[in-house]
């Protein structure tokens, strides 16, 4: 655990194991780094050798007869009985749209994690990652989600498609909690209600019941983000 209250920010260096480490690592000229020594960038050649050599392992069928058996496309529960959305009162729902795009219902909350409603993972949905199941629903199809939860600017993370999308529909209810740095182009997409947060900030979601209220907190990214 490197959360704490001793940690000082450091740039550029390493730091020890077990060292308290408050705040995000950035380069002069803003660029987040990753801090701890076992993270290293890929050679070229391990980069050719991996693309080239390595094995495909994730056991994903090939054909649609397969994937409709292995992994079949479900209708949500809020478009099989859109009359139950949203209540859960102090229990928990949770529903999982694919990949990292994950529907919570809590406390009188909806909240929606890393949304991609789009085909590919890219900037250009004519070429890229393609998904190997569509979403299993659109955002005109979600019942009235209160905040988004944005991990990383990976295009399979972030996609902006879905986040005109869903701006388009909720507008400034929405609120977007979102990583240090990401604000502006947030709103250049149009959001208005963006939250950055540094590594372990948090922010509060108000909840119209009176229970406690959600916390969102940022945490370290276990991946290179640009």
């Amino acid at each position: 655990d490197h959360r704490g209250t001793g940690g000082t920010f450091r740039e550029g260096q390493d730091v020890e194991k077990g060292e308290v480490i408050t705040r995000s690592t950035r380069e002069k000229n803003g660029r987040f780094t990753n801090p701890w020594p076992t993270w290293h960038y890929p050679s070229s050649a391990s980069l050719l050798r991996f693309y080239l050599l390595d094995k495909d392992h994730s056991n994903v069928p090939r054909s649609k007869e397969e994937l409709d058996c292995e992994l079949p496309l479900l209708d949500p529960y809020f478009i099989q009985s859109p009359e139950v959305s949203g209540a859960v009162g102090s229990g928990l729902r949770v529903t999982w749209l694919g990949h990292a795009s994950v529907l919570v219902e809590m406390d009188g909350l909806v909240i929606l994690t890393d949304p991609i409603f789009s085909q590919r993972a890219s900037p250009f949905q004519f070429m890229g990652p393609k998904r190997f199941r569509g979403p299993p629903c659109t955002v005109d199809q979600l019942p009235k989600v209160d905040a988004v939860l944005i991990s990383h600017t990976h295009y399979d993370h972030l996609d902006v498609g879905s986040v005109s999308s869903l701006n388009k529909r909720f507008g400034a209810e929405l609120r977007w909690f979102v990583p240090l740095g990401l604000q502006g182009w947030m709103q250049s997409c149009g959001c208005k209600n963006v939250i950055e947060l540094d590594w372990w900030e948090e922010s509060c979601v108000p909840v119209p019941s009176p229970v406690a209220v959600p916390s969102p907190v940022a945490v370290p990214s276990p991946v290179p983000s640009p």
